[in-house]
């Protein structure tokens, strides 16, 4: 390795223009280089003298060369930076490079970004012919998928394009176009729910808010930037909201009068639909709008729990009777009673309030 004092004169000698080196110059008055070569001056490496005496003359120097910088700038030196220095067949390392390497990335930080295209702008055009038709051909599949399909889309493609649209200012044509997709969907599920026959009304009924729900779960999800730096903050709601309010609009309000009487109906008749069947509409639709209780509390009572006033002591028989009722149509439909030859003697399916009452408080 060359000593301080080499390098120096090697640089000299480059910024001089001697013919055998070849330096590649990066700028002309490199502020930042020049006050590292002075602060190398001052320690000792770019001056002659050595020393606790050589230090405090090199300082003195150095201050003077400063003065000077600040009264004719453009004359200081010649500091230009070589990004290396050769001489002969061994490289010496000029001290300068790490400075002006970095300067010299500072001068346009994004460059390679720029040409790379990884945040190109987005024209609507783009917008348009690009983007939102990959989003459009997954939002179609994930609204009609069947529970437990497989959907072959890749959800990260999805959320890379919303994260831009987002970030080049397209939020607010892509949650119109969202909210315009999803609308003429539903519209179209409340076309064929009006030309469903009753027998198979509840159950599409039911296969049309379980399909929807379950979209939701991918597609909040994949929208999830959209939803917090535009929709959350420039109009004060919550894109799951808005969606739900879709359905209820679109679809729920439509049949609910039609959808009423025909699960009161098949309350009325044990089995006629499947209990989960029914725990699914009666729920989704007291998630939809919670109002619609009041049109048959006994039946939302079955399934969602403080529908109902809380239970007195003088309702016990009316409670009674409502049991027996229900045993009395399990038995009319098949269903056994079990082994009964460990039964007291003389308790029989119906009982009088006494006994009932009795009973309670055996159980308390």
């Amino acid at each position: 390795m060359r000593t301080g004092t080499a390098v120096s004169q090697t640089l000299q000698r480059d910024l001089d223009g001697q013919p055998e080196f070849q330096p590649v110059l990066l700028r002309e008055q490199c502020q930042t280089s020049r006050f590292a070569l002075l602060l190398f001056q001052i320690m000792g490496v770019h001056g002659k003298k050595k020393g606790l005496f050589g230090f405090i003359a090199n300082v003195r120097e150095v201050l003077a060369s400063l003065v000077r910088l600040a009264a004719f700038p453009g004359d200081a030196s010649k500091a230009a930076v070589t990004d290396h220095v050769t001489s002969g067949k061994r490289p010496v390392l000029c001290t300068t490079f790490t400075i002006a390497r970095k300067e010299r990335r500072l001068e346009r930080p994004f460059q390679g970004t720029e040409e790379k295209g990884v945040m190109n702008v987005i024209t609507i055009e783009d917008y348009k012919s690009t983007y939102w038709p990959k989003l459009d051909s997954a939002i179609d599949q994930l609204l009609t998928q069947s529970p437990g399909d497989y959907i072959p889309i890749s959800y990260e493609q999805i959320y890379s394009c919303v994260y831009k649209c987002v970030c080049q200012q397209h939020s607010e044509q892509m949650y119109s176009d969202l909210i315009k997709k999803i609308t003429n969907h539903l519209e179209r599920v409340s076309k064929e729910l009006q030309a469903s026959p009753p027998d198979l009304y509840i159950e599409r009924f039911n296969v049309a808010l379980g399909q929807y729900m379950g979209a939701l779960q991918s597609i909040v999800p994949l929208f999830i930037y959209m939803n917090k730096f535009y929709i959350e903050t420039k109009l004060n709601r919550d894109l799951k909201d808005d969606l739900i309010k879709l359905f209820t609009e679109h679809v729920a309000e439509k049949h609910i009068y039609n959808l009423m009487p025909l699960l009161l109906e098949a309350q009325s008749t044990p089995f006629q639909i499947t209990p989960s069947t029914m725990a699914n509409i009666v729920k989704g639709l007291y998630t939809l709008r919670p109002e619609w209780v009041q049109m048959a509390p006994a039946l939302f009572s079955k399934f969602i729990p403080n529908i109902l006033p809380p239970a007195v002591e003088s309702e016990l028989q009316e409670y009674a009777a409502q049991d027996q009722k229900l045993q009395r149509e399990l038995m009319q439909n098949g269903f056994t009673r079990g082994d009964q030859s460990r039964k007291r003697a003389g308790e029989e399916l119906t009982y009088n309030g006494s006994s009932a009452c009795a009973s309670s408080r055996g159980y308390r």
